[in-house]
């Protein structure tokens, strides 16, 4: 038998085998001859697909190179992400969409990221995040923003801290533990300075942001708690967190403040966790103050963990949900137990229970953080549905401070505001000469500076609290209040009788706008007293003297126990908002109103029975018991009507105040059933009004009379 070919042409992987090894390896020619002409086709192939590889490999990197200088000069601001993860990729959107030339540095990129890097104009920069070296090309002496997050807490506050320089780029590293980022905030730049190098104290600006806490601040400016109780004849804010992670946390410290407002008593917060009994002693460990006895009773909020697993529970008969209904009436449920299937499987078996007639029918909130779609798509939400969601990624994203030249800019305004009252008002002696509001910032201890900040974001619920409105007052941002408004309240503010105030409902004052200012004199001071506990300050003993770095106060008592020049202190705060968004502009800013509230009433025979609408901000509607629909022509002129005032800049909120549930049936033909007008409204009603639905009927079926109806709406 002849000996088989060593080398058969008839085989291509083989062929193709051969050709590769001449040509990478070299192999010598004579060892292997004879050599079929497709072995050496093959080779002078593999070579040319070689030299090309290299050639476009070192063209790709030119071209980079080639951006990243060209990013440097085009004029454009630029920002440099670490990381290309969920977060960044989000980031990366909101800067390129404000205009921002775009670096993303990262270890690898796969399709979908080259693909958004197409779409955004972002250039992609493949290197070694543990190798300085690697970084150098980067030019990030060219950039005004850094962004750190590369799914690691500690590899965050790590690499951001060592990229800190004098006079270089802001540094944003994010911080998904809510309770890290709360104690390095806490701790100022000495937090980071344990790491050494240029992130020690004393180096360039850098700030920590965590997209959790974010989304529950979104979610306080959304839900507007306070008002919804105060809508539903509430006593105080009732809310019920289900999973108590890290965005349960978030939720939790932002309602003690959020929803401590004038004439209600301090909020109870429920927690429900199949762990509490274990996360309530952790809780009490990090925040003492908020569990003991430190806060005065008027002030202290009602705290309570209930250990149960809402993923496996009957939601309609559960006995735990309804001791709570008939204990306190809830104001609205929070889901955020980590995993969005188990929030949105959760809230649409409570919202079932609830159109059933077996639980109250109050809003019920589920974090989102959503599957990377692309933001325009979770837009849209509907204003009528008990589901809402909130804690998106990209709006996280869009409304955090990655964007502002100086995150503390509001809260800094507010202290200067805050001062100049006081001076103003001789509670705090003339300087020489005015001390600008960086310096005047810089002098502050950190606690002090976080207190600041939790004002800046109170400021929603004061506003609201003295009877202002603005369209859009459910997104994030001050309004503008004209002067002669912000005069007024100053004004009454002066003229308090600050003996006479006691409790919200011994307040000692003449007229109405007297009482409003001194209930909301009452709230601050409360609100205060929460802000103080979360950082753990406590109050003076006999023989102590205030000490702001042992953090012990000597104001921690009721406000009724207050010296009379103490008590102007709380109106201060209060004075130096007004101030504050009296300067801004009214093109840059929504404008506030007072507010004028109209109540009106759909009568049985389908009459609409109302006040003129006029200049109305909030209008409260309701129609009969006795009424299942309307006609035709009645709806038109109803939704007509709403859609007019809704257009006007002073039209800010729309109240359905439902007697009993709606009713879908229609009795005859021509007719419109009360749930199709609803639908109707939302429709027509302009996107700038705020459209709420309050249910007041309760479990069951049984509604409302027309005299509580309309007692309820005045």
């Amino acid at each position: 038998m002849a000996p088989r070919d060593p080398w058969p042409s008839s085989l291509l992987l083989d062929s193709m085998l051969r050709a590769l090894q001449l040509t990478v390896l070299s192999l010598d020619r004579e060892a292997i001859s004879p050599v079929p002409v497709f072995v050496l086709v093959m080779a002078n192939l593999a070579g040319m697909v070689t030299v090309g590889a290299g050639i476009a490999f070192v063209a790709r990197l030119a071209l980079n190179r080639l951006r990243l200088w060209l990013q440097t000069w085009n004029g454009r601001e630029r920002a440099v992400l670490f990381g290309f993860g969920t977060i960044n990729r989000a980031v990366a959107r909101h800067m390129a969409e404000n205009d921002y030339a775009v670096t993303v540095v990262d270890k690898v990129f796969d399709d979908s990221a080259r693909q958004l890097a197409a779409i955004h104009g972002l250039v992609l920069v493949a290197a070694d995040l543990a190798d300085p070296a690697s970084l150098s090309p980067l030019r990030l002496d060219a950039a005004e923003r850094v962004v750190v997050a590369l799914g690691n807490d500690m590899a965050n506050v790590e690499l951001g801290t060592s990229l800190m320089r004098k006079n270089g780029p802001l540094v944003f590293m994010h911080v998904a533990d809510v309770q890290l980022a709360g104690s390095l905030r806490q701790l100022g730049r000495e937090g980071l300075s344990f790491l050494g190098g240029r992130g020690a104290a004393g180096a360039g600006p850098g700030w920590t942001f965590s997209l959790k806490e974010e989304a529950a601040r979104n979610l306080m400016i959304k839900a507007q708690l306070a008002l919804s109780a105060r809508t539903m004849g509430q006593a105080r804010v009732h809310l019920v967190i289900v999973g108590f992670g890290d965005q349960g946390r978030a939720v939790l410290l932002e309602t003690l403040l959020d929803a401590t407002a004038a004439g209600l008593a301090p909020p109870r917060i429920t927690v429900i966790d199949r762990e509490a009994d274990c996360l309530a002693l952790r809780f009490a460990a990090l925040h003492p103050r908020l569990m003991d006895s430190s806060i005065p009773d008027e002030a202290r909020p009602t705290l309570v963990f209930l250990e149960a697993d809402m993923g496996e529970t009957d939601l309609a008969a559960n006995r735990q949900l309804t001791a709570l209904e008939d204990q306190v009436p809830i104001t609205a449920y929070v889901f955020c137990c980590g995993d969005d299937s188990v929030n949105l499987d959760a809230g649409l078996r409570l919202e079932q229970a609830m159109r059933r007639g077996a639980r109250h029918t109050v809003p019920i909130y589920l974090a989102h953080r959503g599957a990377g779609m692309l933001p325009d798509a979770l837009r849209q939400e509907n204003r009528l549905s008990i589901l809402r969601t909130f804690g998106a990624t990209y709006d996280s994203v869009a409304s955090s401070p990655l964007l502002r030249n100086d995150p503390d800019g509001p809260a800094k305004l507010l202290n200067g505001a805050y001062n100049d009252q006081a001076v103003e008002q001789g509670l705090m002696p003339r300087p020489d000469h005015r001390i600008d509001d960086n310096s005047a910032w810089a002098g502050l201890a950190e606690t002090l500076q976080e207190s600041n900040r939790r004002a800046i974001r109170h400021a929603n619920t004061k506003l609201l609290d003295l009877g202002l409105r603005w369209r859009g007052g459910t997104m994030a941002g001050l309004p503008s209040i004209p002067h002669d408004v912000a005069t007024f309240f100053h004004h009454v503010e002066a003229g308090l009788r600050y003996p006479g105030i006691i409790d919200d409902d011994d307040h000692g004052q003449a007229g109405s706008a007297e009482i409003d200012m001194a209930r909301c004199v009452l709230a601050e001071h409360r609100r205060w007293l929460i802000d103080r506990a979360m950082d753990d300050w406590r109050q003076r003993r006999h023989g102590e003297t205030r000490d702001n770095r042992q953090r012990i106060h000597s104001n921690i008592v009721r406000f009724a126990d207050l010296d009379p020049k103490s008590k102007r202190f709380d109106a201060m705060m209060i004075r130096a908002l007004l101030a504050h968004c009296a300067s801004l502009s009214p093109e840059m800013a929504p404008q506030a109103f007072p507010l004028n509230k109209v109540c009106a009433f759909i009568e049985a025979d389908g009459a609409l029975a109302q006040g003129a609408l006029g200049k109305a901000t909030d209008v409260a509607l309701a129609w009969s018991s006795n009424l299942s629909a309307v006609t035709a022509a009645q709806a038109d002129d109803i939704v007509e009507r709403l859609r007019e005032w809704s257009l006007n800049p002073f039209a800010t909120r729309l109240t359905i105040i439902l007697g009993r549930t709606l009713d879908t049936r229609i009795g005859q033909s021509g007719m419109v059933s009360m749930a199709a007008l609803v639908t109707r409204i939302d429709g027509a009603v302009d996107a700038d009004v705020q459209l709420q639905v309050v249910s007041l009927h309760g479990r069951g079926n049984a509604g409302l009379s027309d005299t509580e109806l309309k007692a309820t709406m005045a």
